[in-house]
C-alpha cells in the first residue's frame, strides 16, 4: 500500500482476549492506550483516527463469540491460547481465510496501530 492510500489510522489490540464470562479487559486497556496517545499522533497527521471494534458492549461480545465459533470454540482463556496455536491454524484453513478476508477489507487504506 502506498502512503498517499492511507485514509485513516486504526488503533486496536488483541480484542480476542477474553474469559469464560466474557469480560473484555483487552478492549478498555487499548482505548485507555488511544487515550494516551492520540493528541500525539494528531499533531502529525490529520487522519481520522479510529478504534477497533467499534461497537457497543453487546454487539462486541456477539462478534467475538462468532470469531470463537468459527473455530468450534467458546471464548475462554483457554481458547484464546489455542486460535493462535498452529494447530488450529492448519486444521481450520477456511476459517483463517475468512478472518483474513474480513481484516483485509476492514484495515483496507489503514495504519494499523495494534497494542
Amino acid at each position: 500500500m502506498r502512503l498517499n492510500n492511507v485514509k485513516k489510522i486504526i488503533f486496536t489490540g488483541d480484542f480476542t482476549r477474553t474469559d469464560q464470562i466474557l469480560r473484555f479487559e483487552q478492549k478498555r486497556n487499548i482505548k485507555k492506550i488511544l487515550k494516551i496517545i492520540r493528541s500525539c499522533i494528531g499533531k502529525i497527521t490529520s487522519l481520522p483516527i479510529c478504534f477497533f471494534p467499534d461497537v457497543d458492549r453487546k454487539e462486541y461480545k456477539n462478534f467475538v463469540r462468532a470469531l470463537y465459533e468459527m473455530f468450534g470454540l467458546t471464548p475462554s482463556l483457554e481458547s484464546w491460547a489455542a486460535i493462535y496455536h498452529i494447530f488450529c491454524l492448519k486444521k481450520y484453513p477456511q476459517v483463517v481465510k475468512r478472518m483474513f478476508s474480513f481484516f483485509q477489507n476492514e484495515f483496507q487504506n489503514a495504519i494499523v496501530i495494534s497494542f
